[in-house]
């Protein structure tokens, strides 16, 4: 699939309150005692010396050349409002996310961290500031060119133990929500401890708990309704009773109505409210647990660790079993003289769906510096098991077998065949052993200022085994392994501080070039080039082209398929809901995506002291071979790709 789009203008508008914050510079406070002339830099109201400005960076700020998209302060962040690091997020999500649409990379104090779970149990008010930056300088960090980086700055003494629980329920009844967190948390300068636990349980929602009317175009009933075999006509003779071709009729309930030809005649279309057996929310039930430590190693380096477990349970339920029954011609239980279809429903046969998925993260962070270059190197090891069960209906051979020897179509199931489910399972693992090496510094000082290169080395290896029922096959474990390496560098050009061409202000070009090697696919390379130019202060202009390869999730390639009737799905082109039958799974012959990004942006910070920021961004994309689930069947995907819409089934 090949998509291009582009966009102009897009406006982003930051506004933080009136609070001043950090300066990068502070004036020396003067002393009360009198100054000594004789002494060398004294000065006193009759020297004419140099005034001594000492400055000092914010600790743990992320911010270099390039201005940041926004920053946060404490104030700002508890203005908000959230209540976990989480929801946090959430807020601040308009801000962190790229021009591609793709999630920020995290830092923590200036660092890279083995992921967001090194966040996740702290409180939002151990936060002193958040940045966040463009995506230019994600390659200064070992991240990919096409991600914003936010960094979060903690306090420096932070203790706090706190307990949270919400309650939700919708107006109609329903759907209720339940979450309990029990959080701790104590941060005492490089060190750092926290712990966080909760539970999150929605209660189902049923169909006929809203006011939805049964799909009038269905055809299950659980009076059942009979149908010409391939959408003709039921029966010649009913056609000239009616006056008229007669392709749908209901079934008569009494067995001694149904073999009348008479009775079909104005019978109309059987319909069954199959509501109370359908959920539109399954019952979910959510466990997390996670913990984060963090301390010195030494003098000069640090680590940190992050261990965390969640389960998950999903289930719900998806109608009335139904099934079509073939009736010959001729037989005595039905008066037609050629075969029929009978459409049921059959009571108390109820379809259930039922999924759990159990996840295991553990991440370890080793980081220091050696003079003017700082290293960082993170290991992770995730482990997820999902597995699903999806009834999809009752046997129904031995009611076929006795209607083809001329039984009654709508006798009831045997006992036997009402109690068994035909049922698809699917089963997943998949466990991830990742390690990132990076090392920045600067290589070289230039007249307008140091060359600052970033090197970063990675690999990974996944291995997922998956299986599954009907449709699939028993895949077996499927291994993937990634190896790579990244370089990318920052070079002044221009600096009107150092006076190095001061007519162009201060203007830095960058690039990025990295290799990864990926089993199945081969070689895979990424590159982004661009600029940063600062004419006058409140102004500067970014520009970049980015191009990326990546391959798709294993789990694309490797996953089951699975089906899921009587599901519900919009058409925009009907304007009404129908009830299908879901196919989710993997395909092994996915490529990788080619993407090719372009963005121009604008950033004004027109006043220095106030945390109030204006930009606009040209963005151009252009991606092929990008793998994405089918979210709804909009009229132009259908005109697009007309010969997969075409192959929706919809439930009869």
């Amino acid at each position: 699939m090949k998509a291009s789009s582009w966009a102009w203008p897009s406006f982003a508008l930051v506004s933080v309150g009136l609070a001043d914050v950090s300066q990068a510079a502070q004036t020396q406070p003067a002393s009360a005692a009198p100054a000594d002339p004789l002494t060398p830099g004294s000065m006193t109201d009759r020297d004419t010396g140099d005034i001594v400005v000492t400055g000092h960076r914010t600790a743990g700020t992320a911010i270099e050349t390039v201005k940041p998209l926004a920053v946060f302060d404490s104030a700002a962040l508890l203005a908000l409002g959230p209540t976990s690091m989480a929801d946090l997020m959430k807020r601040l999500k308009g801000v962190a996310t790229s021009a591609s649409g793709g999630e920020p990379a995290i830092l923590l104090n200036g660092r890279r961290v083995s992921g967001f779970g090194d966040l996740m149990s702290l409180p939002p008010e151990s936060i002193e500031r958040v940045e966040v930056l463009p995506e230019q300088e994600a390659a200064r960090f070992g991240f990919p060119p096409t991600m914003r980086v936010m960094n979060f700055i903690t306090k420096k003494h932070f203790r706090s133990v706190t307990l949270q629980e919400l309650g939700g329920s919708t107006t109609e009844g329903g759907g209720a929500t339940n979450y309990v967190e029990v959080n701790g948390a104590r941060i005492e300068g490089p060190k750092r401890a926290s712990l966080s636990l909760y539970y999150l349980h929605l209660d189902p929602l049923l169909q006929s708990q809203r006011a939805i009317a049964p799909d009038p175009d269905s055809l299950f009933a659980v009076g059942g309704n009979v149908t010409g075999v391939g959408g003709g006509s039921i029966d010649p003779s009913l056609d000239r009773l009616a006056g008229h071709p007669v392709t749908i009729a209901a079934v008569p309930q009494s067995v001694a109505a149904r073999q009348s030809l008479d009775n079909y005649v104005n019978s109309g279309r059987a319909m069954t409210d199959s509501g109370a057996y359908r959920t539109l929310q399954q019952r979910t039930d959510t466990l997390h647990a996670e913990g984060a430590f963090g301390a010195p190693l030494g003098k000069s380096v640090d680590g940190s660790l992050n261990l965390s477990v969640q389960a998950d349970r999903n289930s719900g339920l998806s109608g009335l079993a139904s099934g079509i029954i073939q009736v010959p011609g001729g037989t005595t239980a039905l008066p037609f003289s050629g075969p029929v279809l009978v459409y049921r429903a059959f009571p108390g046969a109820v379809l259930h769906q039922n999924s759990s998925t159990l996840t295991a993260h553990g991440g370890l962070t080793l980081q220091g510096s050696i003079r003017r270059w700082s290293w960082n190197v993170t290991t992770s090891y995730d482990r997820v098991f999902s597995r699903a069960d999806s009834e999809t209906g009752v046997p129904l051979d031995a009611l076929q077998d006795a209607v083809t020897g001329g039984g009654d179509p709508m006798a009831a199931l045997d006992v036997a065949s009402a109690a068994q489910r035909t049922v698809n399972h699917s089963r997943t693992s998949t466990s991830t052993v990742a390690s990132k090496a990076v090392v920045n510094g600067s290589l070289a000082h230039l007249p307008a200022g140091d060359a600052q290169v970033t090197v970063s080395a990675d690999y990974s290896r996944s291995v997922s085994g998956t299986h599954g029922n009907g449709e699939a096959i028993d895949l077996g474990a499927v291994s993937r392994s990634i190896g790579g390496a990244s370089f990318n560098t920052v070079i002044p050009i221009a600096s009107a501080q150092n006076g190095v061409l001061p007519i162009l202000g201060q203007l830095t070009v960058n690039g990025m070039v990295g290799v990864s090697d990926v089993s199945r696919y081969g070689r895979l390379t990424s590159s982004n080039y661009g600029f940063t130019w600062t004419p006058v202060r409140p102004v500067q202009l970014t520009g970049s082209i980015t191009e990326t390869r990546t391959p798709p999730a294993i789990g694309l390639l490797v996953s089951p398929t699975f089906t899921t009737p009587n599901t519900p799905f919009f058409d925009f082109t009907a304007g009404a809901s129908v009830l299908v039958s879901t196919l989710v799974g993997g395909n092994p012959s996915l490529m990788p995506e080619r993407r090719r990004t372009t963005t121009l942006g604008l950033a004004l910070q027109p006043f220095k002291d106030r945390e109030f920021r204006f930009g606009i961004d040209f963005l151009d994309t252009t991606i092929d071979n990008q793998s994405a689930t089918l979210g709804s069947l909009t009229p132009d995907f259908q005109v697009a790709f007309q010969g997969y819409s075409s192959g929706i089934w919809r439930e009869p």
